[in-house]
């Protein structure tokens, strides 16, 4: 790597390696994450208990804490806390009691708190980052609206100007060639047979 066009100093877009210490830390909460036993999704208090050992467990190895860290750590996947999360049935509907519910919004609800905290007041990401962190976890979409509204489409013309403009172009009367033969007056709205 390097050289021109490299994003400078042989770091591709100028990010930072991780050195050693850093890159073992990530490996080691990595496998403790991974060797946790499962807890009871249904129970508030483990979820509340889990939440305390993630953000003990962010703390010891020094590193932010991520949603997807997070999912894995309560045994769930991101896709399947964020879809739940947006109201789409998941496993997570079967298992969580009403209060085990509300605790994992709740700690859900941190997560973009510490995103709007961290990514977005310190400066610690550039706003693209935040942007897409922001539409993968907590489905935050770029929307743009088009509203055309012309400035004399609620001025309805006058009913005396629509008639002079368009009283030349009926006729008074018309005259019809045609002969009668036979009127007859009928009793009942059903068509003639």
């Amino acid at each position: 790597m390097g050289g021109r066009g490299s994003g400078g100093k042989g770091i591709p877009n100028r990010s930072r390696q991780a050195d050693k210490l850093t890159n073992d830390a990530s490996l080691d909460m990595w496998m403790e994450i991974y060797n946790s036993p499962t807890i009871d999704l249904g129970d508030p208090g483990a979820i509340r208990e889990r939440l305390s050992q993630y953000v003990a467990m962010c703390k010891r190895y020094n590193c932010r804490p991520g949603v997807g860290a997070w999912c894995q750590f309560l045994g769930c996947t991101r896709e399947e806390i964020i879809a739940w999360s947006k109201g789409k049935h998941t496993r997570l509907d079967r298992i969580l009691t009403p209060a085990s519910a509300l605790e994992l919004q709740r700690s859900f609800g941190l997560f973009e708190v510490s995103w709007e905290t961290t990514f977005l007041q310190n400066g610690f990401y550039s706003p693209v980052t935040g942007i897409f962190y922001a539409k993968n976890n907590f489905g935050y979409k770029d929307e743009s609206q088009t509203v055309v509204k012309h400035a004399d489409s609620d001025a309805l013309p006058d009913l005396k100007e629509l008639q002079e403009k368009y009283s030349a172009a009926i006729p008074e009367s018309i005259e019809v060639d045609a002969k009668v033969e036979k009127c007859e007056e009928r009793k009942s709205m059903e068509p003639p047979k």
